[in-house]
């Protein structure tokens, strides 16, 4: 019985998105139906005209580029000549992996999807011309994520490379700190074993095509395994730790910033904007050492890290709750306390600045309350700074604080990216950047996307 339920789960998991598929193609004919048919069809076949153009284009080079890179004559005549010619070579074999990898491991199983998400925003275009602007907007910030990454990527894995030696070179040291002794010729088959005897930029194509093509982010010399497994031992805490602390500072922050721009100069003003500079000026690193001497001297008592002795060994039973959610009060305030202090800066400076302007002075005069000017129009003009923020909101999420959490001993990504580093485990230390610049990128677009709603003086799209 339970091998029929999984069957048909499977089943209907398979047949979910040509379901959807079919469904947004049934409502855009519905809604082709009310609109004006000529326009329409002009518009559609100019769509698929550039659509027809890209997907020619892209057949193109990359039949190309797979020519060339199967051509054993070429092969062995850049192999002979070396130099450039053999890293161009290198580099043709290298993209058509990738760009085969592209059409037939990511586009063509997931074209169901695609048509239903094109039918989707055609139907929404169509329903909502508004939204035209913001779909064309979304869809040009798309094309220049794939460019943005690949120079992240390669621009991440060249400063990598730029200190001297390599993970074999401070392995070997370490080693020799010890006692241990290696020959040139065990030097070498190390670099041969862990793949560091190829030129750096070959050794960035092996990343980056093994990403795209198989999803395989490399192998961690420190830890010993593949790097999205060491990722994901602490990505859970991490992002849970993150997410808490995050709410926390936008959950307190906000009320109070707005809170004094509308009691200006008075005693709870000052009081907060004390603490708050005081926050700001404080390194993490100091108040998380203060934090846990304070409580040492209270309770006699060390807290370090999330779980203690006896979570480690029993597991997070019942009895353990009351003192786990203790211990993550102390990152909660230590790791919030300098993005909240900043954000209640940030916040009333804004709102006072927008509550003098003459827009608010008219809408006091025509009798509109100062809840309806506060919470309607000035906080969400002085929240723009705020949400511009979220690119880095992301970033912080995925990697933590970094001495903050060596301090406190916290079991988070950003003591994994500072062992990475200073070991020169380059695949494992190169991902976590990548991965940290990749929600910039997306934290940007989404940012902006959010300015343009929250404020009605932002377009998509520049207006003559």
């Amino acid at each position: 019985m339970s091998n029929i339920i999984k069957d048909v789960l499977r089943w209907l998991l398979i047949a979910l998105p040509y379901a959807l598929a079919v469904l947004g193609a049934v409502l855009l004919a519905l809604e082709i139906r009310k609109q004006d048919r000529e326009q329409v069809k002009k518009w559609i076949i100019k769509g698929l005209k550039k659509a027809a153009w890209v997907i020619a284009a892209f057949f193109i080079v990359f039949l190309a580029f797979r020519a060339l890179a199967q051509d054993g004559r070429l092969v062995r005549f850049s192999k002979d000549a070396g130099g450039i010619l053999n890293v161009l070579v290198s580099i043709l074999s290298y993209v058509s992996q990738m760009g085969y990898a592209i059409l037939f491991k990511w586009i063509l199983p997931a074209h169901a999807w695609l048509i239903f998400i094109g039918c989707m925003v055609l139907y929404i275009c169509l329903k909502r011309p508004h939204y035209t602007d913001m779909f064309r907007y979304i869809g040009k910030r798309l094309l220049m994520f794939i460019p943005v990454i690949i120079i992240i990527s390669f621009v991440i894995y060249f400063v990598i490379q730029l200190p001297p030696g390599d993970y074999v070179s401070s392995y070997v040291s370490a080693m020799a700190a010890e006692g241990e002794i290696f020959t040139p010729e065990d030097i070498q088959e190390l670099r041969v074993h862990y793949g560091l005897d190829q030129p750096w930029y070959l050794q960035y194509l092996d990343w980056i095509t093994g990403i795209v093509v198989e999803g395989d982010f490399g192998y961690s010399f420190e830890y010993g395994r593949d790097v999205w497994s060491v990722i994901m031992d602490r990505l859970y805490l991490t992002l849970g730790v993150s997410f808490v602390i995050l709410i926390f500072q936008y959950g307190v922050s906000l009320p109070i910033g707005i809170y004094c721009a509308n009691h200006q100069y008075s005693v709870g003003d000052y009081i907060w904007s004390f603490f708050g500079f005081l926050g700001t000026a404080t390194p993490n690193f100091l108040l998380a050492i203060l934090i846990m001497y304070w409580i040492y001297m209270a309770t006699g008592q060390v807290y370090l890290g999330l779980f203690s002795t006896e979570m480690m060994q029993n597991g997070l039973r019942w009895e353990y709750v009351p003192e786990f959610l203790f211990r993550c009060l102390i990152p909660l305030i230590v790791i919030g306390t300098s993005g909240t202090c900043g954000i209640i800066r940030t916040v009333r400076a804004q709102m006072l600045d927008e509550k003098s302007r003459q827009y608010t002075l008219t809408a006091r005069a025509k009798g509109c309350s100062e809840a309806t000017i506060t919470y309607k129009y000035c906080l969400r003009a002085a929240l723009n700074p705020v949400v511009s923020g979220m690119a880095g909101s992301l970033r912080t999420i995925f990697s933590g604080s970094t001495v903050s959490a060596i301090v406190m001993n916290l079991q988070i990504q950003g003591p994994v990216l500072l062992t990475a580093l200073k070991s020169q485990d380059m695949y494992l230390a190169g991902t976590i950047v990548m991965i940290q610049a990749v929600l910039v990128v997306i934290g940007t677009l989404l940012s902006d996307i959010a300015l343009a709603w929250l404020d009605p003086r932002i377009r998509f799209s520049e207006r003559s």
